[in-house]
């Protein structure tokens, strides 16, 4: 009768060591692609998440800009739309009461290596003293006051802000306030006939290059936006 060899026995029952390594490797390199490739779709996920908001606040921003100039209102103690130290300030109709305004900020403010494209606007205004106190809070928030950030809405990030006015038939820089100044002609005289608005956007963000928005002012194309 054959007696069975103890190696072949050994052999039978089990694994050998190099056997054993062999797996663990090639269970570790499935693990490695499976957490990259989980990775890779959660990086995915978070840049669509990130680039989705981004589109969403630079069409906020500029359909709300857009409406601001829409709503342009004049009044007797300054220009409805005036530059000033890198600034825009708008004199519009409220949107909550037909019978006051708001007084609005458009600016470039630095946030941490970068800057952002902001939105700052004023309460309720029903007078010239109204008025008065809202600018101060303009020129507070431009200082970089705390208290008057509540009003301020941050956009997007941007490298470069600049508005230029289109009259007598060809762009310039948009003129400073001239707060003095009676309002007797009616709100067509002191608008010019177009506004575009040129936003310089930073290669390392979502987008990048220059943006133009053009807006007509419809007192000078006859009511044809």
């Amino acid at each position: 009768m054959a007696r069975r060899r103890p190696g072949r026995s050994l052999r039978a029952s089990g694994m050998t060591l190099v056997e054993v390594l062999v797996a663990l490797s090639i269970m570790a390199v499935l693990a490695l692609m499976s957490w990259r490739g989980l990775d890779a779709m959660v990086r995915t996920q978070s840049t669509t998440v990130n680039v989705n908001e981004d589109v969403l606040a630079l069409q906020g921003g500029i359909e709300q800009w857009t409406l601001d100039l829409d709503m342009l209102a004049q009044t007797p103690w300054t220009s409805p739309l005036a530059w000033e130290d890198g600034s825009i300030r708008m004199t519009r109709r409220s949107a909550l009461d037909s019978e006051s305004l708001r007084l609005v900020v458009w600016t470039m403010q630095a946030e941490g290596s970068g800057q952002r494209w902001v939105r700052w606007q004023s309460g309720e205004i029903r007078s010239k003293q109204d008025f008065t106190a809202a600018s101060q809070q303009a020129s507070g928030w431009l200082q970089g006051k705390a208290g008057e950030a509540a009003q301020a809405v941050r956009i997007v990030s941007v490298s470069g802000f600049q508005v230029l006015f289109h009259s007598a038939g060809r762009w310039q820089p948009a003129p400073r306030p001239q707060p003095n100044r009676a309002a007797v002609e009616g709100i067509a005289a002191d608008l010019p006939d177009g506004v575009r608005l040129m936003l310089e956007l930073p290669p390392q963000g979502t987008f990048s290059g220059g943006l133009n928005v053009d807006w007509a002012n419809p007192a000078a194309t006859g009511g044809r936006s």
